[in-house]
């Protein structure tokens, strides 16, 4: 899966790449490896292994402005609002403005980057750009950590020729002081950052069975030099998938084609030495505005342990399959197995209103968010149209078949292996039925169903899961001759942070 998402990365943007060993390109650029040592943390200290299992959306204020007054150079910049402390916010706001109106400098072709094999590409000859485009945006607002990917698109053209490169730079704050942050600020102070991060990135840098340097990928990075050292200064941005670094005119062993080579580093891979949830997660407050949104950060899971059997062979045939993370608790084993068996009078149900039901699956899914474990259940009962097309090989006795029955059902426990109710997931006297009453008349809405007829026999039968940002609900119920499911999402942020009892 995390393969796929690099591959995912790599084709989608002129920003990625992978890379190739390749001759170095000639260059009358100097690329001498200055002295650039890993600063130590700043903030908390934070030893292996940290947790990081809750993130807290920062209450702030993102404002976009538009560059004015800046002749070729167009585009957008960022500031914040909202911090306590006037000096510290002005502080980020001076860097963030300054950061992308300095992009006009690349306006001379003297100025430009000096990325290897640079003159081979856009002659000296070229004097002034024809555009700067400049983009900011926000890739992080949490746990008093902020952000901000800035990008220039620069492009010349001479003789009916056009010439160009871009260039990006991660700004990350601490939002206590409003410092820069390096690499060594992310992770756990006793993090061995060479160790922890070279083989992430040899493992990137090496993909090169997969794609060739070549005019159908022209902006592929070329190892010119082996990678061995990861700088104080590195350029790296974060996002709530990992941290981003950035390669560009400031990393001698690549010739990035004068685009700016990104390499996700993903949380998951990183484990117990990411430190972003407690590193300046200090006592003080510094926001004028309350904290109205906390999320949970999700992990892949890891060995996952798969298996299928037949509970019945005929009239209909009944497929039961679980899914759980390898190393899990004996009491959920046994719970994923009870569920199964629970659903039994559903089937018969099904059934017994459409009995041209051939085949039926159970899918039983045993998953973690933070502190809270759940199981899901989902049955999909179907109907054989048309056995002229057979498909052998999928292990099941697959047609072209049309899905008459699905239903849903999710059970959450708390780390005491209690079965939580949706009243448990809120405070004392907030009102989760009105808002949920709220959402289910929109679900139904959108699917032109009426309210009256649909919302009692619903809500018998919601339940609910946890994920990263919102409570999800499925509830079943028969529309049209087919038992259906019915989803709709309530955003934590919509709930407000003080109003929920799972963050405590």
């Amino acid at each position: 899966m995390l393969k796929f998402v690099r591959i995912f990365l790599i084709t989608i943007s002129f920003l990625t790449g992978c890379a190739q060993t390749t001759e170095p390109i000639s260059d009358n650029n100097d690329f001498l490896h200055a002295s650039d040592p890993m600063p130590k943390p700043q903030g908390q200290s934070v030893s292996y292994p940290s947790t990081y299992d809750i993130n807290t959306v920062n209450p702030i204020t993102i404002e976009s402005h538009v560059i004015s007054g800046k002749g070729i150079v167009t585009g957008e910049y960022v500031i914040i609002d909202g911090l306590i402390q006037t000096e510290v916010e002005n502080k980020i706001n001076d860097e963030l403005r300054n950061a992308a109106e300095s992009m006009s400098r690349y306006r001379d072709r003297d100025q430009a980057p000096t990325y290897r094999g640079i003159d081979s590409r856009i002659p000296r000859t070229v004097r002034q750009a024809e555009s700067i485009v400049v983009n900011a945006y926000v890739s992080y607002n949490q746990n008093r950590i902020l952000s901000v990917v800035i990008t220039g698109f620069v492009q010349f053209e001479q003789r009916g020729q056009s010439y160009e490169y871009s260039v990006c730079e991660g700004l990350n704050f601490d939002l206590n002081t409003g410092n820069r942050l390096s690499i060594s600020d992310v992770l756990t102070n006793d993090a061995d950052i060479p160790k922890l991060l070279l083989p992430l990135i040899h493992q990137q840098l090496g993909w090169t069975n997969d794609y060739e340097s070549d005019e159908d990928y022209p902006y592929l990075p070329a190892i010119v030099a082996p990678f061995t050292e990861i700088r104080g200064s590195q350029n790296f941005y974060l996002d709530e998938s990992g941290i981003i670094l950035v390669f560009d005119m400031n990393t001698p062993e690549l010739d990035t084609r004068l685009q700016p080579f990104q390499i996700p580093l993903y949380y998951s891979e990183l484990g117990s030495y990411v430190a972003l949830a407690h590193r300046f997660n200090e006592d003080s407050a510094i926001f004028e505005s309350e904290i109205t949104e906390k999320r949970f950060f999700l992990t892949e899971a890891k060995n996952e342990v798969v298996s299928t059997t037949t509970i019945q062979e005929e009239n209909p045939i009944i497929r039961v399959s679980t899914r759980h993370e390898e190393g899990l608790s004996p009491i959920y084993i046994d719970r994923a197995a009870v569920a199964a068996q629970r659903i039994r009078p559903l089937i018969q149900d099904v059934m017994t209103k459409l009995p041209s039901i051939k085949q039926v699956s159970v899918i039983v899914m045993v998953s973690n968010v933070s502190k809270f474990t759940m199981i899901s259940t989902w049955m999909i009962a179907q109907q054989f149209t048309d056995e002229d097309h057979a498909y052998p090989d999928s292990g099941w006795d697959s047609y072209d078949i049309e899905m008459q029955a699905s239903a849903e059902i999710f059970e959450v426990y708390d780390e005491n292996n209690k079965l939580l109710t949706l009243k448990d997931l809120f405070i004392a006297g907030y009102d989760y039925e009105k808002i949920v009453s709220y959402k289910l008349r929109e679900a139904l809405s959108m699917r032109m169903l009426d309210f009256e007829k649909f919302h009692a026999p619903l809500l018998q039968n919601l339940t609910f899961r946890l994920s990263a940002q919102t409570i999800d609900f499925f509830g079943f119920a028969w529309i049209d001759g087919n038992l259906e499911t019915l989803g709709f999402s309530i955003p934590y942020r919509e709930i407000r942070a003080k109003n929920l009892t799972i963050f405590d």
